[in-house]
């Protein structure tokens, strides 16, 4: 007699069960013995709870005392400063792992260098576009930045009159994100000329689309399941990247040459004309496309929330402790009397003064201890960076781990590593990366360890952008203005000092900073 639909039913569900926890037998004893949570033991839920919500939830607010975390099955973050160049180093065989799979666009494979898991690939593709984001092509967009700079100057000085209370990681986040929208496309975006509006809801549609990645990720077989329940949540991001791209396209000759927005610019060309500079030049098969579009995307996405972010933190812990606040007051007063800038004053106005250039901020040796200090408290990511061990296992930590296992460094957790950074890790101090104050041993030895961009090979390609971004604008605005910081409602107090709580959804960032500004005395 044949089998029943109900018993062949519960045959597969046996069958599943039984596999499911034989399964899990094995990866127990196979694999090291860790500290984590219980149920990391067994299933990848928690770690996936974890990753959308406070950064307190995600362990990274704090050091952790041991090496090797478990997190999930075959899952573990490694607090091991020796680690960094075995995993992330130009030659490691480690391959970027599934999680990374979870940010392409549905069934376009290696579509950007984010998520391009496969080494050989990656290298070819970064090798078409890594010109585009040398220092010295990005340093060519410095009047972009220059326009945006006067954008944000011209909001806040009407706050400064007006007193008016404001969000300052948001205006710091739309700055970055019109200075990417030039840099890109040739025009910003509109988020500074329109106050502060979320264009095309694109900020929040960004955001939403990095915790479904970061969290799907953490399974990647429950992606198509995700997808069919929730939706693609790129679809809004490509929609509004196409658009953008289409509206410059329209202002090319017909002849198919292009023109700038601006004849200020001279031949500076954006990052698009250049990427059909590239498809010019290449097969289809070099470079479909659709790369133009995916990399355009791919500046949005990377480049305006790290740099909002970095830009608010920066400032934070500059006016949040005095001395620095004045040590940095008294370098850019010293640069402006050094180099004869005047600075014309007229009704407690300022009118005209030269902007920092790059290479002056640059210069300016406080600047970039606090600068770097900043990056090593609050770098732009707070999850590891996961990569896949060979076939044969590594000894990682001291350990051995099994061939397949996911490990991976948190820059939050590494840069709070008291072995190298000092008993004093936690605190905000600037003067630890002073090289007259520290040997070269303990500064090379802090400088292994600095990841804020990642390391290695997959190094954020667009840092240059960040730096340029952030190097020019926060010497502006500690020059022209006090800030005041009112607390907004969920603050954690720290002695006297109040500490905004964070979020991380793989981008770490206080929120709802709100500030008063006035104008400071001009000495």
């Amino acid at each position: 007699m044949a089998p029943s639909v109900r018993q062949v039913l519960w045959s597969l569900v046996t069958v599943f069960v039984v596999g499911t926890v034989v399964t899990k037998i094995r990866m127990f004893f196979r694999h090291p013995a860790a500290p984590g949570p219980k149920l990391a033991l067994v299933t990848r839920l928690w770690y996936a709870l974890q990753v959308w919500g406070a950064i307190s939830r995600t362990g990274t607010s704090k050091p952790i005392a041991d090496m090797i975390v478990r997190v999930a099955p075959s899952l573990y973050s490694i607090d091991d400063p020796e680690a960094i160049k075995v995993i992330y180093g130009v030659k490691s065989p480690m391959a970027k792992s599934s999680w990374y799979s979870a940010f392409g666009v549905p069934g376009i494979p290696n579509q950007n260098l984010f998520c391009t898991r496969d080494q050989s690939k990656h290298t070819i593709m970064r090798r078409k576009v890594a010109h585009l984001y040398s220092m010295t092509s990005i340093k060519a967009y410095k009047s972009h930045v220059d326009d945006c700079i006067q954008l944000i100057l011209d909001k806040f000085d009407r706050f400064a009159e007006t007193g008016h209370t404001f969000s300052l990681d948001h205006w710091l986040q739309c700055y970055a994100f019109d200075v990417i929208g030039k840099i890109t496309f040739g025009k910003t975006i509109g988020f500074l000329e329109s106050g502060g509006k979320d264009i095309s809801g694109i900020m929040k549609s960004l955001d939403s689309l990095t915790s479904f990645c970061s969290v799907v990720g953490v399974n990647i077989a429950l992606l198509p399941l995700c997808l069919l329940v929730f939706g693609d949540p790129s679809k809004g991001p490509m929609a509004f990247t196409k658009e953008i791209t289409g509206k410059r396209e329209d202002d090319n000759l017909g002849d198919g040459s292009s023109i700038s927005t601006d004849a200020s610019y001279g031949d500076v060309k954006t990052f698009v004309q250049k990427l059909e500079k590239l498809r010019a030049e290449m097969s289809p098969q070099e470079f479909e496309d659709c790369r133009i579009e995916y990399n355009a995307l791919t500046n949005v996405v990377a480049g305006s929330d790290t740099t909002g972010l970095t830009l608010t933190a920066v400032l934070l812990n500059i006016c949040t402790h005095p001395t620095v606040h004045e040590k940095f007051r008294q370098e850019i007063k010293i640069y402006h009397e050094r180099r004869n800038n005047e600075i014309v004053v007229q009704d407690k106005r300022v009118e005209a003064r030269p902007t920092i250039t790059f290479d002056q901020a640059q210069s300016m040796p406080y600047f970039q201890l606090v600068l770097k200090e900043t990056m090593r408290l609050h770098p732009a990511t707070g999850l590891p960076l996961w990569r896949d061990l060979p076939q044969g296992g590594a000894m990682i930590a001291g350990t051995f781990f099994p061939g397949g296992t996911s490990i991976g460094i948190n820059s939050w957790v590494i840069h709070r590593n008291t072995s190298v950074f000092g008993n004093d890790a936690s605190l905000f101090r600037p003067e630890r990366w002073d090289p007259s104050l520290i040997s070269n041993e303990d500064l090379a030895r802090m400088d292994g360890c600095y990841i804020p961009f990642g390391a290695g090979a997959r190094t954020c390609i667009g840092k240059n952008v960040s730096l340029l971004e952030i190097n020019k604008l926060i010497p502006e605005l500690v020059a022209r203005y006090e800030f005041d910081l009112i607390s907004p409602p969920d603050l954690v107090w720290q002695g006297q000092k109040p500490e905004p709580k964070k979020t991380n959804n793989f981008f770490v960032k206080r929120k709802d900073i709100m500030v008063k500004i006035r104008r400071a005395q001009v000495a």
